[in-house]
């Protein structure tokens, strides 16, 4: 009985996450954190590799001592615990050791992000009276996305507001393009238009109310905002010229 095969072995999710990684490993490089930089790279150079090999074949990248991963790798699906050849290329011990880095370097993201959403609450509201914070909040209602775009890293491929974790004023989120899928919507009086949704991930925050600013996307998620962003684009449908046997 065939099924669906695991996320884990499909080349377009990894080759999503390898991009997703080297996203991130230029975004610690733009602030100089050069080993957060290399980390980053060498994950997603390995993901892209795993996605070039699963996009020939999915069973290039199972675990080939592991039974389930193959049956899986071949669309049969009968457990969850799909293994990738990460440890048959570096053996195991060595396979754990950069998860372990990832998972340690995560956890002091997150607790830094924690702190830098507390001081930034905290020094908002000791600065300012409640009139003057409600003030503040008021106007910055009026902030637009193009004021925005200084203030982040230039590899962004768009910018868009995000009430602020710390102030519950009007900050923004820039991110980079994550898919392209095609809409549910449709026009059925002008079939020559076809819609398109644009998903964005966000990998930095910034409020100019309260000076919160993340750098990343785990910082962003560690302080609760939803770093996802889809919107809708329209667009004349292509068609190919149909040739006929005349």
């Amino acid at each position: 009985m065939t099924s669906p095969r695991s996320v884990a072995l499909l080349p377009e999710a990894l080759y999503e996450k390898s991009r997703q990684y080297i996203l991130r490993g230029l975004r610690e490089k733009a602030v100089g954190t050069v080993d957060e930089y290399q980390l980053w790279a060498s994950l997603a150079i390995e993901l892209l590799g795993k996605a070039a090999l699963a996009k020939v074949h999915p069973a290039l990248i199972a675990d080939p001592q592991d039974v389930s991963s193959l049956f899986a790798a071949c669309g049969v699906g009968f457990s969850v615990n799909i293994k990738t050849t990460l440890e048959e290329w570096l053996g195991a011990d060595k396979a754990k050791a950069p998860k372990e880095i990832v998972k340690h370097t995560e956890h002091a993201i997150v607790s830094a992000a924690l702190v830098k959403l507390e001081q930034a609450k905290c020094r908002f509201e000791e600065s300012h009276t409640k009139k003057q914070r409600d003030k503040l909040i008021a106007e910055s209602d009026a902030f637009q996305d193009v004021e925005q775009a200084s203030r982040f890293n230039p590899i962004a491929d768009r910018i868009w507001p995000v009430k602020c974790p710390a102030c519950s004023a009007r900050a923004f989120l820039s991110g980079v393009l994550w898919s392209e899928d095609a809409s549910q919507q449709s026009d059925y009086e002008d079939p020559w238009i076809e819609y398109i949704d644009r998903t964005y991930f966000a990998i930095e925050l910034d409020c100019r109310i309260c000076g919160l600013h993340f750098n990343n996307s785990t910082e962003i998620t560690a302080a609760g905002v939803d770093g996802e962003f889809v919107e809708t684009e329209e667009r004349e449908r292509e068609y190919e010229q149909d040739y006929g046997n005349d």
